[in-house]
Order: C-alpha cells, then sequence, then structure tokens
C-alpha cells in the first residue's frame, strides 16, 4: 500500500464497470479499441499489476476491464453502476436506440447484453468485504444525483442506505442487484 497503515480509506466507481462485451454486429468493437489504447499507451505499468500477472502474455490488455481487474483490487470498494449503463449501451454494444424506443431486434440485443453484464458482474457478487449498487436505470454517473442516492430503490433500498450499510459496517444489506429493465418503477 501507498498510505500508512493508520490512514482509512475508501473508493467509489460510478459508472466504470465497462464489460468486454460484443456490439450489436457481434463484433468485439470495445475489445480491440481498448487493446489499441492499452499497447499505444503502454499502460502495463499503470494498472493493477495484481491483475497484469495473471493475465497470460499478451493478454494483459484485459486489465483494463472491470469484470478482469476488479477481483484483483484489495481497497475497499463500492460499485455504483448500472447494469444498463446508457454510455456502454452507446458505445459498446452500438444499439442505436434508447428502451423501450427500440425494435424487437434492438431489444433482443439489448437484452443479450443485460446478461452479458450479469455475467461480468460475478466478481462484485462474488466479494466478501466490498459493496455495490446495481440498478437497473438506464441511467450513467449516478452518484452526481442526488435523486439517484436518495430515490432509486432497489429491494426497497436506496442507494444511499446501502453505501452507508457497507461504509460504516452496519447491519443491513451492503451489495444489492436490481430485476431486470423495466422492473424498477423508482428509476428517474
Amino acid at each position: 500500500s501507498m498510505l500508512p497503515a493508520n490512514i482509512k480509506y475508501h473508493a467509489l466507481a460510478d459508472a466504470g464497470y465497462f464489460i468486454d462485451a460484443p456490439n450489436t454486429s457481434g463484433q468485439m468493437h470495445i475489445r480491440e479499441l481498448y487493446q489499441y489504447v492499452f499497447k499505444m499507451q503502454n499502460c502495463s505499468g499503470g494498472i493493477n499489476q495484481a491483475c497484469i500477472k495473471s493475465q497470460p502474455p499478451g493478454d494483459e490488455w484485459k486489465c483494463f476491464f472491470a469484470q478482469y481487474t476488479y477481483p484483483h483490487i484489495v481497497s475497499p470498494f463500492f460499485t455504483f453502476n448500472s447494469q444498463i449503463d446508457t454510455w456502454q449501451l452507446g458505445n459498446i454494444l452500438q444499439l442505436g436506440c434508447t428502451p423501450p424506443n427500440c425494435n424487437d431486434q434492438q431489444m433482443e440485443k439489448f437484452e443479450h447484453f443485460y446478461e452479458e453484464f450479469k455475467q461480468a458482474e460475478i466478481p462484485i457478487l462474488d466479494s466478501k468485504s466490498n459493496g455495490g449498487f446495481l440498478d437497473s436505470c438506464l441511467a450513467h454517473c449516478q452518484s452526481l444525483s442526488d435523486a439517484a442516492w436518495i430515490e432509486t430503490q432497489v429491494n426497497n433500498q436506496s442507494a444511499r442506505e446501502t453505501f452507508s450499510y457497507w461504509y460504516f459496517g452496519r447491519s443491513g444489506e451492503r451489495k444489492v442487484i436490481d430485476c431486470a429493465y423495466p422492473c424498477n418503477k423508482s428509476c428517474k
């Protein structure tokens, strides 16, 4: 650790759980982009080194994606993310519409992406010490909004309550995972 042992800190990731998933054409567009950026910027020295060491030679770029690096994070960590993050729908999935204003084929791709995210979020669910609020709202960067902290509910619990249970070690759910879109009526 770079901090003295007597320093207590926690980290919060807001909408940064970007996944390695195909776009609507089945192409790994975001993977190719991340591979290029990783190599072009020589990122191996600035990425989680435990993740880098866990990858076979040539696959170190995977540590740019949350699902691959998350298991190697040792800092106390809270993930605040939509399982259908709007940035990812436009830039990873390249959906070309915003649900529910999509045709049947686009909605099928959207639902498949949601399932991909559910698989990619397994490291969050498996963590014994970290917290998380994973909703199904069409949103990105929710921590900037009071409404997202207070009014959005998952399992009758707000993000604020979930975070405080985790941060202060209080009894209560420290990790909540929403049902599939469009189930959550508290989304704004």
